[in-house]
């Protein structure tokens, strides 16, 4: 009974140390930089259903534990560590846990926001070590929160697509045309119909046709036909998805759209993958947020 009582002892003052010591050292689609001098972000921007890299100061692995398994697929709790979401007036709520626990430090690991987030009530993620609380990190919820895949992404998430391009480099953003990925080699044409995939959407509506569940939030397109244009714009060309969707509990959703005729007047400057990398600068949009995708193009 006294060797019982001495390891329970330990294990609640482990717990302690880590909730005195937790901080959120990033929260985003890739692991945060060692050298970066830039300061951590102190919440967490997030909508239903969004999917992203974690990223904890101060809190350890236990390699002992073991993990549940969640009931749509991922873990409820690896290493000894399980997410749950909490909100003013709402049940508490399981994340989902969707890759291997990287010790760091930091310590890192893709996470999946539950669809059940209120973006109009505070919330917070509790971080649980072996049933205790090890501290929390505050979130900012938000309808959506929209990111445009990109090869550069560290989430986990796997893209055969981009094993099957190995010509195709650099953070290029995951649009499909007619021929597979887009790229300077590879580039898509004015009238095509590509998809667009993404993350942060947002609350998605009951299945309907081809297993899809349509986004509840109006998703605006803009088309900037400028070369090397990396930020999201608004000069360009206006537009509106053809649909845009979501895979059900995945938190990857689909935007389907054609791409415009270049407009009278403007020059299309060639890609040649090196000193121009994109002619063409689409846009998407939600209520509250926007991300872009730089490709190319050719007549």
């Amino acid at each position: 009974m006294k060797r019982l009582l001495t390891v329970g002892y330990w294990l609640l003052m482990a717990a302690a140390a880590d909730a005195q010591s937790l901080s959120l050292a990033g929260c985003g689609y890739v692991r945060p930089d060692p050298a970066a001098t830039a300061p951590p972000p102190s919440t967490c921007r997030a909508a239903p259903g969004q999917v992203l890299v974690l990223s904890v100061n101060g809190l350890t692995p236990d390699l002992t534990s073991q993990d549940v398994p969640y009931s749509t697929g991922g873990r409820a709790q690896a290493n000894g560590i399980a997410i749950v979401l909490q909100q003013p007036g709402m049940q508490p709520i399981a994340a989902r846990i969707l890759s291997n626990i990287e010790p760091g430090p930091p310590l890192s690991f893709t996470l999946q926001i539950p669809y059940d987030l209120d973006p109009t009530r505070s919330a917070v993620l509790a971080i649980n070590k072996n049933g205790v609380t090890a501290g929390q990190i505050r979130l900012s919820p938000a309808t959506d929160a929209a990111h445009v895949l990109n090869a550069c992404d560290q989430t986990g998430t796997y893209l055969s697509i981009l094993a099957a391009t190995p010509q195709a480099t650099g953070c290029l953003p995951i649009v499909l045309g007619p021929q597979f990925l887009v790229f300077a080699g590879r580039p898509a044409h004015p009238g095509d119909t590509v998809a667009m995939w993404a993350y942060g959407l947002g609350v998605v509506g009951p299945l309907g046709m081809f297993g899809l569940r349509p986004v509840q939030q109006p998703m605006q397109l803009n088309f900037n036909f400028q070369p090397n244009t990396l930020a999201p714009t608004s000069g360009g060309l206006a537009g509106v998805p053809i649909f845009a969707s979501g895979s059900g509990d995945s938190g990857l959703y689909q935007v389907n759209f054609t791409l415009p005729a270049v407009p009278e007047g403007v020059t299309l400057t060639p890609c040649d993958g090196t000193q121009i990398t994109s002619n063409l600068t689409i846009t998407l949009s939600g209520p509250a947020s926007s991300d872009a995708a730089p490709i190319c193009v050719a007549q």
